[in-house]
Parts: structure tokens; C-alpha cells; sequence
């Protein structure tokens, strides 16, 4: 196949003839929504809310002094919520 294959190129590899494909698209149980659906009120406020604070970065570039030993250092790695140098890393 080319770089510049067409959508239409994929579609005939497929063993799915146009009327199997009409048929499963046009089913009842497609086209009807399930019942045992909710009115899409669900709590993920609880999920929102314990993921909010883990989104961290783990390194940092730029002039940072360290919180360990003080010393400058331009790389500055995220340990127990502070940034440290290479040194003070625990690896």
C-alpha cells in the first residue's frame, strides 16, 4: 500500500459485503437506547477531585536552588515535593 492511500482502499480488504454492513448499522438494539441507562447525572466529582492533586512534574530545567544542599544547579528533580540537584536524588 502507499503513502497516499485513499479511505476506499481499506474498505475493500474488508470480507463485510454493503448489505451485512446496513443490516448491523440499522439494528434495533443499536438504534434504541438501553433502558437500564441513567439520565447521565453519575458522581465523578469524587474521581475528579482525587486525581486533581497527582498531576506533578518530576523535573524541572531553569536556575533552581537545591532543598537539600542549597546549591545551584540548572536541572532540579521533584523528591517529597521539593526540587533537589542530581546529588540529593535518591536513584
Amino acid at each position: 500500500m502507499t503513502d497516499d492511500a485513499t479511505l476506499t482502499d481499506f474498505e475493500a480488504a474488508t470480507d463485510e459485503t454493503d448489505d451485512e454492513r446496513a443490516a448491523r448499522e440499522t439494528t434495533p438494539d443499536a438504534a434504541e437506547p438501553d433502558e437500564t441507562d441513567t439520565d447521565g447525572d453519575s458522581d465523578d466529582s469524587s474521581a475528579t477531585e482525587s486525581n486533581a492533586g497527582t498531576a506533578l512534574s518530576t523535573y524541572a530545567w531553569g536556575t533552581y536552588a537545591c532543598a537539600r544542599c542549597g546549591t545551584t544547579t540548572e536541572r532540579a528533580w521533584r523528591d517529597d515535593g521539593d526540587y533537589v540537584c542530581p546529588g540529593c536524588k535518591p536513584w
